[in-house]
């Protein structure tokens, strides 16, 4: 199960449940625990790898909070992992503005709304996008 990329504790352990029905929850966090100690688990490590990913893949803040909560990360690690990078999310904002609208009219009120919509999916304020926004118009 570990092989192909990092897993958190609690996907793992979720995993576990669906493959090993037999197992009690203590057998399960034993088997996790010392995973855990031999360092072929970690969610500190969990944590780094998904932030990087995501963030390479143009996902905003909000929404990589919150798919780590989901994935059972604590909210103090995803702070400690998220001051450990020095991450430009506006500009990562204004990088999907320039790959999804191209060459539309940043001007046109319909434009500037599914350009909102998007960015709010993909998990960025609306600080972050009205400032993206403001740049491409000048630029």
């Amino acid at each position: 199960m570990l092989s192909r990329r990092e897993y958190s504790r609690q996907e793992l352990a979720t995993k576990s449940r669906f493959k090993f029905p037999d197992l009690s929850s203590e057998e399960i966090e034993g088997h996790l625990d010392n995973l855990s100690d031999q360092g072929w688990q970690s969610d500190a490590r969990f944590c780094r790898s998904f932030f990087r990913m995501r963030t390479e893949q143009g996902k905003g803040l909000r929404l990589i909070r919150q798919e780590l909560a989901f994935k059972g990360i604590s909210q103090h690690l995803i702070e400690d992992v998220i001051l450990e990078f020095d991450v430009d999310w506006q500009a990562i904002a204004t990088r999907q503005i320039l790959k999804k609208y191209r060459s539309a009219d940043l001007s046109d009120t319909q434009v500037k709304h599914k350009i909102y919509q998007f960015l709010t999916r993909k998990g960025f304020t609306g600080r972050e996008i009205e400032q993206s926004l403001q740049n491409l118009r000048c630029d």
